[in-house]
Order: structure tokens, then C-alpha cells, then sequence
């Protein structure tokens, strides 16, 4: 097990009496999570060339609230790694537009880029996505066509202004019905909480076969964690670093105790268990202790 760090350590020692030894060792165990978050991250985004790779791209999954995205930026972060980020509510055009700058702005590098498609459930929810995301993840596919006017789109990026896709577009066309990206410096980090269908569960799920061919692709890196474990794993992130920093504020270690101890009673229930969801939580507490459980109440469950 990783020895806690010192915060943590004082935390649990100091106010042991206000944490059940259930609490504590799910917290010790959000230790763990969090080291084997880090070292998958890591090698997703290419940082640890003394790990075997027989897959270049990587796809990330647990239910929510594990910490793959708060883990990966952080990494990213840290390291101070270049790296482009899309959102998987994005739809697929928008999606090609931007892999289309991205790949044109590295265009004549050999350095390659990791490309992170963050709350990626929208792009497994339908064939056409899954079928999409089969060409992007493949290790032996070189390029991604996309069929589209050109001259259109060319148009449209001259409106607003972004000469970056108007050049990107131009490089790429591919005889003005479309365009074709090279995916060489392109190295695909993908996370969600959509879990896709292995080989066992094919006669299960009509879209199982795209799942399975999806996964196929790519290292599958599989967090399935139970509900006390999540809770652990943020209670962890909570008292091994000021997560409050970067927005002004901190709380006491009773304030600090007060929050974990809502979200563990509220867990299952919570509309959303992210990262976000905790420092809006705290900043509420921060602002307003008296009507906090209140505000809690009204705002997340």
C-alpha cells in the first residue's frame, strides 16, 4: 500500500475520531487508485517509455467520480505536457475540424502529441461514432478521411476568422470532397464512463460488437470501483492536496470533515460526483456554513 503523505497522514491521525475505520481504509485504498491512475496516465500520454506498449492509444474506464480526468490533467499538467483536449459531447465534424488544425499546427514535427478526448459516453452511444472511433484508434490506420465539402467549410472558418482550420483545411483537402488527416503524431488518450462490451458480453448489447471492436484497439484500462472506493479515492484528492487553492479559499479541518461527510451519506444519490462537484461544494460551504446542508441538498442530490 502507498504510505500516505504528511497532510493525509495528519488528517487521519489528528482527527481520527471524526472518520469511521471503514472511511479510513477507503481513503487508503483512494491512495492506491490514485498511484495506478497515475502510472496508466502516464503511459497514455507517453511519458514512461520503461513500460511495454503493444497499443499506442489508450481508453480509460470507470463509473464517475474515479478521478480519470482530475488524474490525467494533472499528469499532463505536471509534466508540462503539450497536448490537445476535446470534450465527447462534441460532434464528429467539429471533432475533424479540430484534429484537422491540431495535426496541421504539428505538421513537420516528429514529436508525437497526445490527443485526449475527455467524457467520451457520447462518442460510444451510436453506431456511427463507434464505427468512427474503430478508424481513429486503430494502430494501423494512417490517416482519417472525412467526407465534406471543403470549400464550404473553408468558407464558414473565413467567417470567424480562423485562418489556423482555413490553412488546415487547404493542406488536408483531398479534391474538395473531403480531407484526409495524417494520424502519425497522433497519440489518442480517451476517457469514460461508458463501458464497452468485452467479448463475453457481445450477445448482450446490440452496439456490443462495435463496443468489442473499439476496445480491441487500444490498451483498456478498466477501474471498476465500488461506490465507498470513489468516495475513498476523493476523499484522498481532498486531504492530500489544497484542491481549494487555485480558487482562493480553504476550508478548516472541520469544514474539511463536514464535506466528505455529506458526500459519503449522499454518495449514490448525488447528480454528479466530480471533482468540480467538490470544489462547488466547498466554495458553498466557504460562502454560506450555516445553510450549507441546505444549499447541498438543492444543488447536487
Amino acid at each position: 500500500m502507498q504510505k500516505p503523505n504528511s497532510n493525509l497522514e495528519f488528517f487521519i491521525n489528528e482527527y481520527s475520531g471524526y472518520l469511521t475505520a471503514k472511511q479510513k481504509s477507503a481513503i487508503l485504498n483512494g491512495l492506491e487508485l490514485t498511484a495506478r491512475l497515475e502510472k496508466y496516465a502516464e503511459q497514455s500520454l507517453g511519458l514512461r517509455p520503461d513500460l511495454v506498449e503493444t497499443k499506442r492509444n489508450t481508453i480509460i474506464w470507470s463509473p464517475p467520480g474515479a478521478g480519470k480526468t482530475f488524474t490525467v490533467r494533472n499528469v499532463a499538467h505536471a509534466n508540462k505536457l503539450d497536448y490537445v483536449q476535446f470534450h465527447g459531447k462534441a460532434s464528429l465534424n467539429a471533432f475533424v475540424m479540430k484534429m484537422a488544425k491540431a495535426c496541421y499546427m504539428m505538421s513537420g514535427s516528429k514529436k508525437t502529441i497526445p490527443v485526449w478526448i475527455d467524457d467520451c459516453d457520447a462518442f460510444f452511444s451510436d453506431k456511427a461514432h463507434l464505427d468512427f472511433m474503430k478508424i481513429v484508434l486503430d494502430n494501423d490506420e494512417p490517416a482519417i478521411s472525412w467526407d465534406v465539402n471543403v470549400g464550404s467549410q473553408i468558407t464558414k472558418a473565413e467567417k470567424i476568422g480562423d485562418m489556423d482550420l482555413v490553412n488546415a483545411l487547404r493542406h488536408f483537402d483531398n479534391g474538395g470532397v473531403g480531407i484526409e488527416i495524417p494520424l502519425d503524431n497522433c497519440r489518442f488518450v480517451v476517457t469514460t464512463n461508458k463501458k464497452l462490451a468485452s467479448k463475453q458480453e457481445l450477445s448482450k448489447k446490440k452496439t456490443a460488437i462495435d463496443e468489442h471492436a473499439v476496445r480491441d484497439r487500444v490498451q483498456w484500462r478498466s477501474f471498476d470501483i465500488t461506490e465507498e472506493e470513489a468516495w475513498g479515492w476523493m476523499a484522498s484528492v481532498m486531504l492530500s492536496n489544497n484542491v481549494f487553492q487555485d480558487d482562493g479559499f480553504s476550508l478548516t479541518p472541520m469544514q474539511m470533515f463536514q464535506l466528505l461527510n455529506i458526500f459519503h451519506s449522499n454518495w449514490n444519490n448525488l447528480s454528479a460526483n466530480s471533482m468540480r462537484t467538490v470544489k462547488e461544494a466547498g466554495a458553498m460551504l466557504y460562502n454560506n456554513p450555516d445553510s450549507f446542508a441546505d444549499e447541498f441538498e438543492q444543488n447536487f442530490l
